[in-house]
């Protein structure tokens, strides 16, 4: 003889209809992903900004000249930091504030011919950055979840 069980979860319906809700019908889904752009951008001009040599203090205090807001195109959400001290059409016409790429990658010097190895402050708050994005997504997505208790 067979016997049937049957539980019923209606808070778990319940959960799943507003959760249904949240997702299609709602801006708290992409105010979380604009977020977790903001913070990954914040944290890359922060290690940037720290592991930046300062000469002059020009090549720091380019970092946050031009960072743009948050912007959506199909499902990529992106948001852009340009740091005109790494602007090549300068760097072309020998006027200054090309020289953030020298002092990331590095160069040779004339005439000793010695190099001068890079800092590689981008590349590595870069990095940084990437190994906190899933501390990012996790934070924003659990703020994104309590919204959906409530």
């Amino acid at each position: 003889m067979a016997s049937i069980i049957k539980i019923e979860c209606k808070d778990v319906k319940d959960f799943y209809k507003k959760l249904d809700k949240k997702l299609n019908y709602s801006s708290d889904v992409k105010n979380a992903f604009i977020n977790m752009c903001n913070d990954a951008m914040e944290n890359t001009l922060s290690e940037a900004e720290d592991r930046t040599p300062i000469v002059t203090g020009e090549l720091i205090s380019s970092w946050r000249k031009n960072v743009s807001r948050v912007t959506q195109e199909g499902e990529s959400y992106t948001k852009t930091a340009i740091n005109k001290a790494f602007n090549e059409e300068a760097a072309a016409m020998n006027m200054e504030g090309h020289y953030a790429s020298f002092v990331e990658e590095g160069h040779k010097k004339v005439p000793w011919r010695k190099n001068t190895y890079g800092v590689h402050m981008l590349a590595n708050a870069e990095n940084d950055t990437e190994n906190l994005l899933e501390e990012i997504v996790d934070t924003e997505m659990k703020k994104l979840f309590r919204g959906l208790l409530d």
